[in-house]
């Protein structure tokens, strides 16, 4: 299973977005990092911005308008965002921000779009 995660470097909706990997890509270290010499490729991303904790603890039904305002409550206490991609149903789809998700609570349950180089 493989799962991508996203760095902000910058502010929320129109930033530009660094992508970085999961547990042990292909090109990883044996902890678990990045070669510096590895490219990225440049990617946009949209989809609904969720709490990451309820979402995969609920198998990928904690979403929605329903559950706006516990993913506020959730990333405003600083449990970490994600990004649900259109289209997609599942956990295994979800792509975490790498970024205080504070700031990003407001913004909970809402379609975003992220652009940043996929690792």
């Amino acid at each position: 299973m493989q799962r991508l995660f996203v760095v902000l470097g910058g502010g929320i909706l129109a930033a530009g977005l660094a992508f970085g990997v999961s547990a042990h890509p292909p090109g990883a270290d044996s902890h678990g990092g990045h070669k510096e010499s590895e490219a990225g490729k440049q990617v946009t991303i949209q989809g609904e911005l969720i709490d990451a904790a309820c979402f995969m603890t609920s198998d990928g039904d904690a979403k929605g308008k329903e559950h706006a305002e516990c993913a506020q409550k959730c990333m405003a206490s600083g449990i970490p965002a994600a990004i649900l991609p259109e289209g997609s149903k599942d956990s295994d789809a979800a792509m975490y921000l790498l970024t205080d998700p504070v700031v990003l609570a407001p913004y909970a349950a809402q379609t975003i779009k992220v652009e940043g180089k996929a690792y």
